[in-house]
């Protein structure tokens, strides 16, 4: 996973190594042959070239993944800027290559509850589906009706995943090691 420490699929060199370790890892858990391999995604950072793309690509790298900063696991070097020069010439590139955009959907914002972060991110993803038409966009475990209704509304290019877990539990069922309380407040219901 593109999120994983150390970094595994960054560049052309990474991709083929990730592959390779990924394989070996398989065959020693699962001796026998399968007919199905791991896909490789490149992490996109706001670094990332659309030379670094289009090498991952030809090393067998099949989609570029993206954590904003700061919304999952190991992503403090996630994309920060969805709107600078270099990232928009990175998504042209993968837009140009055919190359899925694969988005964990969440902004982390100043006084945004982490129930909020997806919400946050859809003006986003109406921004990249608008400004690159021919994208294949994925939303990643969505969890929303909001997410599903933006997804539905964008058409064929933006497509999304849904987490089981997320379709029956609600923080209510979520046990907390060092539960708050009384319980935490929004922002705004706050004294």
């Amino acid at each position: 996973m593109p999120h994983a420490r150390p970094h595994v699929a960054l560049t052309e060199g990474n991709t083929q190594r990730c592959r390779t370790e990924t394989l070996r890892a398989l065959k020693s858990i699962y001796p026998c042959e399968y007919s199905c391999g791991p896909l490789i995604a490149i992490k996109i950072r706001d670094t990332t070239t659309p030379q670094m793309v289009a090498e991952a690509q030809h090393a067998g790298a099949v989609a570029g993944k993206v954590y904003p900063v700061g919304v999952t696991t190991n992503s403090d070097e996630g994309l920060r800027d969805f709107h600078g020069a270099g990232i928009t010439e990175t998504f042209r590139a993968m837009q140009d290559l055919g190359m899925p955009l694969l988005i964990h959907g969440e902004l982390d914002q100043k006084c945004t509850l982490v129930t909020k972060r997806e919400a946050a991110f859809l003006p986003t993803l109406f921004m990249l589906a608008e400004r690159f038409p021919r994208l294949r966009i994925v939303l990643e475990h969505i969890s929303t009706r909001v997410a599903v209704g933006s997804v539905l509304q964008l058409g064929d290019t933006v497509a999304a995943t849904i987490t089981a877990h997320h379709l029956c539990l609600t923080l209510n069922d979520v046990r907390l090691r060092h539960p708050a309380t009384p319980r935490l407040y929004a922002h705004a219901e706050r004294i």
